[in-house]
C-alpha cells in the first residue's frame, strides 16, 4: 500500500515537471544461459548501447538514449523498449509482442529482414534459440529455420545478420524484465542449465551461482542451495552448492539469493544435473597363494566361479576376510559397489596324506619339508642320502619317477615318506644358510666346487658349506652352495644314473620346490599362513607379516610388559599383531605351526622386546638381554642380534641382575594380580613351594599363592 502510494506521488511530480511523457523506470537483466528463460516472462532485445523500441519496415528500430546499462542490467528512464512475451519448449522459444511473433523473413529479396507475423508459433522461422558466444561474452539469438542468421545491429537497426559476419555486426541479446520494485534484483543465475556428471570421473559436482554486481559484497548477501527433485540419492551443501550423489539419476538444484532491504530484491535460479555411473571395480580373488582380478561395473552382481577342490580340501565359499575361525561369507548375489578382496575358504575332509604347494614367491624363512622336483614326473626320494663320491653320475638323492606333480597343489599319500628337509645352519641367524637333510638323517652338501655330492651325519660339519636359497622369476628355486663349494647348484642329472646332486655351474637347471602344508580344520584359506618350527620350547621371533597367533593350537605368543630384579613379565598376545613385532613364543620343540596371515592388526601398547637389526654391536654397557635355550634372559656381553630374532631392552638396571626369569601373565597360567603389581613382583604376597617352604625369588615350577596353585614357566 505504501509503495503504491509513493509511486503515485512520484508519477504526479514527474508529470508536473516534464509533462505526460514521464515513465516509471523498468529494470531488465541480461540473460546468461538458457536457465534464465522462463515461459511467460517478458524480455527485450538489446545491446549494452541500443534497445529495440519497435518494428518498422522489416527491422527492429532502436534507441541509444533514455536508459542506462550497468554490469548486465538495463534501467530505463525515458526509453520505452519493445517487450516480448517468451514462449519456451525445450530450449526453443518464440518472442511475441501482442498478437505477433518475431521471425526471420526468409525470402530471396530480404536476406536481412525480420518480420512480425500472426502465424503459428510452430513455424520454425519464428522460433529462436540462444547460444553463448565466448568472444562477445553474451548469449546470441539464433533463428531455428536458418541457423546461419542471428539478431545483430546494423546501421542502428536490429536485423537478421549472417553468422559468418558476426565480427562486423554486433549481436543483440535478451534482457529479462524484473518485477517492479524499488530495489534492483539480486539476479542469481547459473551458467549451465543442464550439466552432467559421471561418477567414474568425480564423486561430486559443484556449480556456483552468480549474482548481480555489487550484491556479493553487500552486508546481508546470502545465496543458499537446495535440491527440489532428486532421483540420485544426492545430498547438497547448502552453502557451497556441492552435490554428492550416490547413484545414477537426476537432481534439480535451486539457488536462492536473499533480499537485502533497500538494496536488492530476492531471486532464484535452477539447473538440472544428470548423473551417470560407469565406474568399474576390481574384485581380487585369493585362492591360496594365488590371486586373480575380476572387473565388474558398478552395481553388477558378484558372480564368481567356484575353484576346484585342492589338497584333499573341498571349497566352502568365499569370504571377505582371511579369517579361518570366523569367515565373513560373501554371496554371489552381492552387488559390487567398491573394490573388493575375497578369499576362497576350504573345508578339511578326510585327507589321505599331505598337501604340497608349489613355491611361487620368495620366502624369508626357507626352513621346512619339501618335495624337490625336476619336472612333473621326477622328484627326489628323500629316503636316500648321498654317498661320498664326487664324480659325475656318482651318488646322490635318488629320483623317484612315475608320479605326476603337475599343477600348483599336490595331494599325495606318499609325500611325508619322500620329502626332504631344509634346516637352518644357525637357528638364530637364517642368513647363515641352510643344509639339506634326507629321511635317513644324512646332511647332503658338496665339499668343493665340482660335480658330485657329499654326505655327513654331523650338521656342524656341513655348516662350512652353506646352501643359499634363491627364488627366480620363473618359479624355479636355486639351491646354491657357498664356502669352499661356492657356485655349485643342486639339480637333476638327466643323463646316466639319473640322480639329484650338485653341479659346478650355479646357473644351470634350478629345481622346483613343493612345500608341505599342514591341513587345518574346519575352514581355512589354503596357504595364507606362516610356518614356525620352534627349535626350543621358548624362542624369540619377529613377525614377517600381520599374524594371528590366537588361532593356533599349542603355540602361544607373548610380549614383555614389565621387568625387575626377579624377572620379566610376559603378557599373552590375544589379537593379531603387525609385521616386525618382536615376540616370545612358547610351543613344542620341533613341532610345525602354521600361523594365519591376516589383513589388519594392532601393535601391542607395551613391549620391552626389540627386533634385532643384524648390525648393532652390543658391548655390555646397555641393559639388553638375550633368551638362551634354558628359557632365561641373560645380559648381552657382545655381538649382534639376527633380524628374525628379538632381545629384551630395559631403560634401567634391574637390580644388577645378570639373568632374568620369565613370568607368564595370562588367564591360563594364573600368574596374574596375585603375584604381580603393575608388572612388578608384589612382595606383600606370601608364596610357598609344594613342600610348604616360603620362597622368593621365584624360579620355574608350581607354587602356592594365597591358597591357590600357580605356575611360573
Amino acid at each position: 500500500m505504501k509503495k503504491n502510494f509513493l509511486r503515485k506521488i512520484v508519477l504526479l511530480l514527474c508529470a508536473l515537471i516534464v509533462g505526460s511523457n514521464c515513465l516509471w523506470a523498468s529494470t531488465y537483466v541480461k540473460v546468461k544461459s538458457s536457465s534464465d528463460l522462463v515461459s511467460g516472462d517478458v524480455y527485450i532485445i538489446a545491446t549494452s548501447s541500443a534497445v529495440a523500441t519497435g518494428f518498422s519496415s522489416n527491422f527492429l528500430t532502436t534507441t541509444s538514449s533514455g536508459f542506462t546499462e550497468s554490469s548486465g542490467t538495463i534501467t530505463t528512464t525515458t526509453a520505452t523498449p519493445m517487450e516480448f512475451t517468451l514462449g519456451e519448449v525445450d530450449g526453443i522459444f518464440t518472442l511475441k509482442n501482442g498478437a505477433f511473433y518475431l521471425g526471420y523473413a526468409n525470402d530471396s529479396n530480404a536476406e536481412s529482414y525480420l518480420q512480425m507475423d500472426q502465424t503459428s508459433s510452430t513455424d520454425t522461422k519464428e522460433q529462436w534459440t540462444i547460444a553463448y558466444n565466448d568472444y562477445f561474452k553474451l548469449c546470441t539469438i539464433i533463428n531455428v529455420k536458418t541457423t546461419t542468421r542471428y539478431i545483430g545491429i546494423h546501421q542502428n537497426l536490429f536485423k537478421a545478420c549472417p553468422t559468418n559476419q558476426m565480427g562486423n555486426f554486433y549481436p543483440a541479446t535478451l534482457y529479462k524484465k524484473q518485477a517492479e520494485s524499488s530495489d534492483p534484483s539480486s539476479a542469481v543465475s547459473f551458467a549451465n542449465a543442464t550439466p552432467s556428471l559421471d561418477l567414474k570421473d568425480a564423486a561430486s559436482f559443484t556449480q556456483t551461482a552468480t549474482t548481480a554486481d555489487g550484491y556479493a559484497g553487500t552486508d546481508g548477501a546470502s545465496v543458499t542451495y537446495t535440491i527440489t527433485t532428486n532421483t540420485a540419492g544426492a545430498t547438497i551443501n547448502a552453502s557451497t552448492g556441492e552435490v554428492t550423489p550416490t547413484q545414477a539419476g537426476g537432481v534439480t538444484v535451486q539457488a536462492t539469493a536473499a533480499a537485502i532491504a533497500g538494496k536488492f530484491s530476492s531471486s532464484t535460479a535452477s539447473y538440472t544435473l544428470t548423473i551417470t555411473d560407469t565406474r568399474e571395480w576390481t574384485v581380487t580373488c585369493h585362492v591360496g597363494n594365488n590371486s586373480n582380478n575380476v572387473v565388474r561395473t558398478n552395481g553388477a552382481t558378484l558372480s564368481l566361479d567356484e575353484p576346484a577342490a585342492i589338497c584333499g580340501m573341498s571349497f566352502a565359499g568365499w569370504s571377505s576376510t582371511n579369517n579361518a575361525a570366523s569367515p565373513s561369507w560373501v554371496e554371489n548375489t552381492t552387488n559390487v559397489t567398491s573394490d573388493m578382496e575375497v578369499y576362497a575358504m576350504f573345508e578339511a575332509v578326510a585327507a589321505s596324506g599331505y598337501c604340497y604347494r608349489l613355491v611361487e614367491a620368495d620366502q624369508t624363512d626357507w626352513r621346512g619339508d619339501y618335495l624337490i622336483a625336476y619336472d612333473s614326473n621326477t622328484f627326489a626320494d628323500g629316503r636316500k642320502g648321498g654317498t661320498d663320491k664326487q664324480e659325475i653320475g656318482g651318488g646322490g638323492v635318488s629320483a623317484y619317477p612315475g608320479t605326476n606333480l603337475s599343477g600348483k597343489d599336490v595331494d599325495v599319500t606318499w609325500g611325508d615318506t619322500y620329502n626332504v628337509t631344509l634346516e637352518a645352519i644357525n637357528e638364530s641367524d637364517l642368513s647363515a644358510g641352510y643344509v639339506l637333510k634326507t629321511k635317513d638323517g644324512k646332511y647332503n652338501y658338496q665339499s668343493s666346487n665340482s660335480n658330485g655330492l657329499t654326505t655327513t651325519e654331523n650338521k656342524n660339519t656341513a655348516s662350512g658349506y652353506p646352501i643359499s636359497v634363491t627364488f627366480t622369476s620363473s618359479s624355479n628355486v636355486k639351491l646354491c652352495l657357498g664356502g669352499k663349494a661356492k657356485g655349485a647348484v643342486f639339480r637333476y642329472n638327466t643323463l646316466g644314473s639319473g640322480v639329484f646332486r650338485f653341479y659346478a655351474n650355479c646357473g644351470e637347471s634350478p629345481v622346483y620346490l613343493y612345500k608341505r602344508m599342514q591341513a587345518v580344520s574346519p575352514v581355512y584359506s589354503l596357504g595364507i599362513t606362516q610356518t614356525i618350527t620352534p627349535e626350543h620350547a621358548k624362542i624369540t621371533y619377529v613377525t614377517p607379516d600381520l599374524m594371528d597367533f590366537s588361532k593356533v593350537s599349542g603355540l602361544k605368543a607373548y610380549v614383555a610388559t614389565a621387568a625387575d630384579g626377579d624377572g620379566v613379565t610376559m603378557t599373552k598376545v590375544v589379537a593379531p599383531v603387525p609385521a616386525d613385532t618382536p615376540l616370545l613364543l612358547m610351543g613344542t620343540t620341533g613341532t610345525e605351526y602354521n600361523v594365519p596371515i591376516v589383513g589388519s592388526a594392532t601393535a601391542p601398547a607395551t613391549n620391552l622386546l626389540k627386533k634385532g637389526d643384524g648390525t648393532t654391536v652390543f658391548n655390555g654397557t646397555t641393559y639388553d638381554y638375550l633368551l638362551y635355550s634354558d628359557g632365561k634372559f641373560y645380559k648381552i656381553g657382545s655381538g649382534t642380534i639376527a633380524t628374525n630374532k628379538a632381545y629384551l631392552h630395559l631403560d634401567a638396571n634391574p637390580a644388577g641382575a645378570r639373568s632374568l626369569d620369565i613370568f607368564i601373565n595370562d588367564e591360563t597360567m594364573g600368574i596374574g594380580a596375585a603375584l604381580m603389581n603393575n608388572g612388578r613382583m608384589n612382595h606383600d604376597c606370601v608364596v610357598y613351594d609344594l613342600q610348604g617352604r616360603r620362597v622368593s625369588p621365584l624360579r620355574k615350577g608350581l607354587y602356592i599363592v594365597n591358597g591357590k596353585k600357580m605356575i611360573v614357566k
